[in-house]
Parts: C-alpha cells; structure tokens; sequence
C-alpha cells in the first residue's frame, strides 16, 4: 500500500500536505494515475458505477450511467488499466477459488469486496 494525492502535488503544491488531498492505493495504481487527473475519487464512486462481467471477469461502467459518469468511470478503467492481464487473472483465481468451496464468502468479502459485491449484485451469492 502507498498513499496517494488525489490531486497531483506537482500540480497543486498546496493540498501536498492536505490529509483531505491523500487516497490509500496499492503502489501499480499509484504509478499509474500519476500525476493524472481523470481518475475518480474513491470517495466520490457510488455503488453500480463500476461492474464486472462475470465471463471475462473484466471491470465495465455500469448499466444505466448517465452519459457523464459513464465516461468518467471509463476514462478511470482505462487510466488504470484495471483489466489488465494480471488483474483478470487475479480476479478468476479468487472467482474459481469461490466457485470451488476453497474460499468462503466471508473471505471473498474481506479480501476481494468488489467481486463479492458483484456477485451479490447480479444474484450469485447470498449474504
């Protein structure tokens, strides 16, 4: 984990020390948003922004976006790069693990929350 400024310090050297400017992320994200600023803010992405196909296990916008957001939620998939082939392979081997009884849901939750919330979402797993 790495901490990192939602709003790039070289571009808005006042919030650098700001603990409303700094978003916990895994250091590949870090790296990748930069010093970019068409990233969602973590704070700001509400629940159905963001879903998963569950045949290619890939990361899409949300069914019923307004256009806007939807663009938005696009522009931070692609920014990331969130289906990226270590991503999706990551994303099946929690998924098959599930499928197969070695990891329960309470696991799945604790340590994938997004593919567990999918998978509630679109019916597949009970709470």
């Amino acid at each position: 984990m790495s901490v990192d400024h939602l709003l790039p310090k070289s571009k808005q050297r006042a919030l650098a020390y700001e603990w409303s400017n700094y978003r916990l992320a895994c250091s590949r994200m870090n790296a990748r948003k930069n010093a970019f600023e068409d990233v969602l803010d973590p704070f700001e992405v509400q629940d159905g922004w963001f879903s998963l196909d569950l045949s290619t296990l890939q990361v899409t916008p949300g069914a019923g976006l307004a256009a806007p957001v939807q663009q938005r939620v696009q522009d931070t998939i692609d920014r990331l790069d969130l289906n990226d082939d270590e991503f999706i392979t990551a994303r099946t081997a929690y998924y098959d693990s599930y499928r197969d009884g070695d990891l329960t849901f309470r696991h799945l939750r604790k340590h994938f929350p997004f593919l567990a919330m999918e998978l509630l979402r679109q019916g597949l797993a009970q709470p």
